[in-house]
């Protein structure tokens, strides 16, 4: 079900597992959220929508483009300009190191295979708590990508983040659990 690099039990007080994700993964968050609500005290979804289009691209599956330079060339335009360089720098090198079309397979299910459009609203967010956080650099799932899926989500909480990119874990931890760390408050309230 939900990776233990993700899911984890509550902080204490916090009445059960829940569930975050990087990016990529928020879409993994809606799908445990539909499927298994029940395993989960709450899920945060960060740079969560219910479909995205348009970013494959030929040259991430091509034999003479060296995917260790241009993935991560790619990925460091989803960050906040300002994020703080060793950040940027530790991102950039994680994705310098996929194999051949590592990142185009990702990239398939990400903005090809995964679409949830007419399933999202099933969402029983009494059952799960679900706050779904997107960064204002994020031009992959966009902030407005997000504030529409969780408007068709009753009880979805929705919290744009600004300064931060696609990224929020690792581009600039201490800004995300600006973010982060209120959510967990309510998840500890509420338990």
């Amino acid at each position: 079900m939900c990776n233990s690099s993700w899911a984890w039990s509550g902080p204490p007080g916090c009445g059960g597992r829940w569930c975050s994700a990087p990016p990529c993964r928020g879409e993994i968050c809606l799908e445990l959220a539909l499927r298994h609500p029940e395993e989960f005290s709450g899920i945060i979804a960060c740079e969560a929508s219910d479909h995205i289009q348009g970013r494959q691209v030929g040259w991430a599956d091509h034999a003479q483009v060296n995917q260790s330079i241009f993935v991560p060339e790619w990925i460091e335009g989803l960050m906040a300009p300002h994020s703080p360089a060793a950040c940027a720098a530790d991102i950039w090198w994680h994705y310098s190191q996929g194999g051949h079309a590592t990142f185009a397979r990702d990239i398939e299910f990400y903005s090809g295979e995964w679409d949830a459009r007419g399933r999202v609203q099933r969402i029983d967010t009494t059952r799960c708590p679900l706050f779904m956080l997107t960064g204002e650099y994020d031009y992959s799932c966009t902030v407005e990508h997000s504030a529409a899926t969780a408007a068709r989500i009753a009880g979805a909480r929705f919290q744009p983040m600004p300064g931060m990119g696609h990224f929020p874990f690792a581009e600039n931890p201490p800004l995300f659990a600006e973010y982060l760390l209120p959510i967990l408050a309510a998840l500890r309230g509420a338990g």
